[in-house]
């Protein structure tokens, strides 16, 4: 499994009773009854929050409350072992929008001493204009056709409504261009309404976010973990599909259209952002 580096974490709720996480899920009652083991591939799902895990199995859900755990690193370890064991079964695993990459795409790999390591926390206003640019670098296509097709449906309607002669063509002319511009500003406000809503998750999970992140990136792959749980044993790798796009603050990694790696610039020495540079080039196409 991922994340062997850490060991089974045992939670107790006020009553007693305990719940284990590691090479399978256990539930040992504090009355004496018979404890309820089950391997993680039984498990119907798991739904993980901010600090919250919810195991379903059948008809039975086992919630382990923030309060059954003993700090933060405890809750993270628990996380990693239920999204790795699971995932790897197949299970569906529900995780709150987060930052970091999920815990389940990580595969085992030993990353070797010459990758690129840096550590450290995330800047709010370093993730809100990163947003932004990533917005606009989706939406310049679609403006530029928005912008074009409302010139055009403009000239049109003038053109049936008026009729174009020697004496009016460059005023229509110049309405159109602008009835295409305030299309294209239309759209645009839409396109980020909906963008700061798509992204509010990330925003909300950032404003409450403080825990220090160990990066590390090689020709395999990469690994984004909570420093408390970081292991140099697990990595995310290169997908073909996988683009970056580069901001003036951060390396940004999208999968499927979406961010799973934030990459601070201010975390890297020279000789380090000239190796991730050369990296990406090599395993991804610039967005």
């Amino acid at each position: 499994m991922s994340f062997y580096n850490l060991s089974g974490q045992i939670m107790q709720d006020d009553d007693g009773t305990s719940y284990i996480f590691s090479d399978v899920f256990s539930v040992v009652p504090a009355n004496g009854e018979d404890p309820f083991v089950c391997n993680w591939g039984d498990v119907d799902s798991i739904r993980i929050g901010d600090s919250i895990i919810t195991v379903n199995v059948g008809d039975r859900s086992f919630v382990v409350r923030p309060e059954y755990f003993e700090n933060r690193k405890q809750f993270l370890s628990a996380k990693a072992i239920a999204s790795s064991c699971a995932s790897r079964e197949g299970v569906t695993v529900h995780n709150a929008v987060e930052l970091l990459p999920e815990k389940s795409l990580y595969v085992d790999y030993d990353i070797p001493d010459f990758a690129v390591f840096t550590k450290g926390q995330y800047n709010t206003k370093e993730i809100k204009s990163s947003l932004l640019l990533l917005l606009i670098g989706k939406t310049a296509r679609i403006l530029w056709t928005v912008g074009i097709l409302g010139g055009i449906a403009a000239l049109i309607f003038f053109h049936l409504l008026i009729g174009f002669d020697e004496l009016n063509w460059w005023y229509l002319a110049i309405g159109s261009f602008f009835c295409g511009v305030g299309a294209v500003a239309v759209t645009y406000l839409i396109m980020l309404v909906i963008s700061r809503i798509k992204y509010a998750g990330i925003l909300k999970q950032y404003s409450k976010y403080d825990d220090t992140v160990t990066f590390a990136v090689c020709d395999e792959g990469f690994s984004a973990c909570e420093s408390d749980i970081y292991g140099t044993c697990n990595i995310i790798k290169w997908n073909n599909r996988d683009t970056y796009m580069e901001t003036g603050s951060m390396f940004i990694v999208l999968r499927r259209g979406k961010p799973i790696l934030w990459i601070p610039k201010n975390l890297l020495a020279s000789h380090q952002y000239t190796k991730i540079q050369e990296i990406f080039a090599v395993n991804l196409s610039e967005k």
